[in-house]
């Protein structure tokens, strides 16, 4: 046996070895299955940067025990601005009531006056936000962001162009008297090769004629008439180390400058309307940028021309670093301001010790849709890793041939804590390091301050997040993947999604807060779409509309099952100060009383191996076991089957009105706990989504550890263990 066979085996397969001829585990277990090595390093460091595997397990490389207070203190949530602001303050409440402790609201660099930089266009809407904020203690997290649709200070207004222009022109002709906002270099024709791209085609030269010459060619014919124009008050962003001169630009200078005053007008208004001038803590925190896959052009001059005009340092790495000088700057008067790191929301790169020092938290989006398995042409990004820990595979046309793939659909919110993409969070969050490109990661890399003192290592903020039933078959399953099965019988109704919101915020709040996320922002607070993402209910707006812009009496009927599951998680996880360190806990072993459920089956050619590459992933190796500590003697554990598919139909001819048709159904595991008294101990398991108990049976219990056997499904339970005193 190989050593990579040995150190992943035990937690990824079943050894014929551990079994005796009558079937019964070794050390007689009477279960169909053990295993042994719940966590091990080997499960993120036998999956080195650029492999990906169906069968190891990152989220198992480590185990904390973290202070459930972690849990309280996580909760964040995404409010978008509409035009109701009536409703702004009670749904806050209704936020705050539930035990949420953050919110999440952008105000991009185009509402700052264009005439007077100290001033928002907008004020009414930022004061009644903050406020509710100030009134709910709601803590704000203020995105800045400078999205290209209107990337700073702009004016906006219409050209008449006097002649039609053909794809590939690079001079309009324009009516003189639309061009009087018109600057060059600054002004351009909007919405052309994308919708929303605010002076997309920049005009390089402005005759007195109308006779413009553009920065790049256009993308399609324009007809003669009417046209969106805008003029930006900065220009887009030079590099911030020009590639000849080794120096700094002007032009970056100038709009980084520009920048510099938006975070402090920002900072002055937040301060005045949440009362916090003068004060330790200036009560807010920010995130600097939203996302690089969209809206961010802004960030290259060049995008704006058809040739490059400046070669040198790309400009993001400079924006968060003077952001946070400015912010860490005390004459600017931002104390205890929070600033994390948007722009690495979507981009695996960035590591604690290669951000500015004084950096509190790197973003994380970690959305991901379904994904079925094979796909079309079964290629893939990474090498393939089989459960032995071996590579296996082939490089085709540059991409990755697996010699076998699993057949199955992936649509979970645990994603990226697994190993199906290279780009695993666990290489973030893990205590130990691991490298990814040059750099090495973990949750303790740092960068040192210029009097080489170490600065606090960044913590990860998942600043947006949610799972969309939008769009997923819920008929995908191992029988129906390559079959012609499906019917509209297995679409989702708006109370499955709902069911569906319920089960994700559960899974999304126990699993990466426990991995190590510092907070968690779900997207979003309401969505005016009964299939849509946001966590409140239609039913709680409608009636606080009817009720005049007041909380109404009724709120907990009229409360949304994910609000209901999120309130029920922290009720039972409150702990106290009494705590301290918080023991850790471990997971001695998982058992399985049926051996026969997967969430994937294996290659059946090679049942028969010893040892076998490609075997199923049995329901027992992903029993996710998440412990906090609530007092000195309580331990308050989520656990669940991390099943792979969330809209999977376990039943498969209920109507479309049980919304339990997609639930896995419970399942008795054997859990072996240890570093926890068990003598006299009282246990319980607390089901958050349904608010009600679920079996539960303790077989041994120790002065060390505790043998128990729980009730699980694919929606976290909280095993709740009271020590004797």
């Amino acid at each position: 046996m190989n050593t990579r066979y040995f150190k992943i085996s035990l937690g990824i397969v079943i050894l014929s070895s551990l079994f005796n001829a009558s079937g019964r585990a070794a050390g007689g277990v009477s279960t169909g299955g053990t295993v042994l090595k719940y966590t091990d390093k080997a499960y993120m460091t036998e999956l080195p940067w650029g492999t990906r595997s169906h069968w190891i397990q990152p989220w198992r490389a480590y185990m904390d025990t973290w202070p459930s207070s972690r849990m309280e203190h996580a909760l964040g949530v995404n409010y978008r601005v509409g035009n109701d602001l009536a409703s702004i303050e009670p749904v806050f409440k209704h936020l705050a009531k539930i035990g949420f402790k953050y919110v999440r609201l952008e105000f991009g660099w185009n509402n700052i006056s264009w005439d007077d930089p100290s001033k928002l266009t907008r004020p009414e809407v930022f004061e009644k936000l903050l406020s509710a904020c100030k009134k709910t203690r709601l803590r704000p997290l203020i995105l800045l962001n400078s999205n290209h649709g209107i990337p700073c200070p702009s004016k906006q207004y219409s050209v008449i162009l006097t002649q039609p222009a053909s794809k590939g022109d690079t001079v309009v002709h324009i009516d003189p008297n639309t061009l009087k906002d018109a600057i060059a270099s600054r002004s351009g024709l909007s919405n052309l090769s994308m919708k929303g791209w605010g002076a997309e085609n920049l005009f390089t030269q402005i005759m007195p004629d109308g006779t413009c010459s553009l920065s790049k060619a256009l993308g399609k014919d324009i007809p003669a008439g009417a046209h969106p124009a805008m003029t930006l008050k900065y220009l887009p962003f030079y590099p911030s180390r020009d590639k000849t001169t080794g120096r700094e630009p002007s032009q970056f200078r100038e709009t980084m400058n520009g920048w510099l005053s938006y975070i402090s007008t920002i900072s002055s208004n937040a301060k005045r309307v949440l009362g916090t001038e003068g004060t330790a803590d200036a009560g807010f925190d920010v995130e600097v940028w939203n996302e690089m896959s969209f809206g961010s052009s802004f960030l290259n001059i060049n995008r704006y021309y058809d040739k490059p005009i400046a070669q040198g340092d790309y400009s993001p790495e400079a924006i968060i670093k003077y952001s946070v000088e400015y912010i860490r700057d005390p004459k600017n008067h931002m104390p205890n301001v929070g600033v994390t790191d948007g722009f690495e929301s979507q981009r695996p790169w960035s590591t604690g010790s290669s951000l500015p020092a004084g950096l509190t938290a790197i973003s994380k989006h970690p959305y991901r849709g379904m994904t079925k398995y094979p796909n079309e042409r079964n290629l893939y990004s990474g090498k393939s890793v089989d459960a032995l820990g071996e590579i296996e595979g082939k490089s085709v046309s540059g991409r990755w041939q697996d010699d076998f793939i699993p057949t199955y659909a992936a649509f979970l919110p645990e994603y990226f804590l697994l190993g199906l993409q290279t780009e695993s969070l666990i290489r973030d969050l893990a205590p130990f390091d691991n490298v990814v490109g040059n750099s090495v990661h973990s949750r303790q890399s740092h960068a040192v301050y210029s009097t080489g003192k170490s600065a606090p290592p960044p913590r990860t903020w998942i600043t947006e997040v949610n799972i969309d039933a939008r769009g997923a078959d819920p008929g995908i399953s191992p029988e129906y993947l390559q079959s012609s099965k499906h019917t509209s019988d297995n679409e989702v109704t708006p109370a499955d999604a709902e069911h569906l919101k319920a089960k994700s915020v559960l899974r999304y709040l126990s699993s990466y807060v426990n991995k190590g996320v510092a907070r968690i922002y779900f997207f979003e607070a309401y969505e005016n779409d009964e299939m849509g993402l946001g966590l409140m209910s239609r039913e709680f707006i409608s009636a606080v509309k009817a009720n005049r812009y007041e909380v109404p009496s009724d709120e907990k009927s009229i409360t949304s099952p994910a609000m209901f599951a999120i309130q029920n998680l922290l009720t039972v996880m409150k702990g106290d100060s009494s705590v301290g360190k918080p023991r850790q806990i471990s997971l001695i072993r998982v058992s399985e009383h049926d051996n026969d459920h997967f969430q994937f089956a294996g290659n059946a050619s090679m049942a028969n191996s010893n040892p076998n590459p490609y075997p199923p992933l049995y329901n027992r190796e992903v029993v996710a076991f998440f412990p906090f500590q609530a007092t000195k003697h309580k331990f308050v554990i989520p656990v669940y089957v991390m099943t792979r598919n969330m809209l999977q139909r376990y039943k498969q001819n209920a109507p479309n009105t049980d919304i339990t048709r997609f639930d896995m159904p419970k399942e008795t595991f054997r859990l072996n706990i240890g570093n926890v008294v068990g003598s006299n101990a009282k246990v319980s398991l607390y089901d958050p989504l349904t608010g009600q108990e679920a079996g539960v049976h303790v077989i041994n219990a120790g002065s060390s550890t505790i043998d128990l056997e729980a009730e699980l499904t694919d929606s976290p339970r909280v095993l709740v263990i009271e020590e004797a005193e």
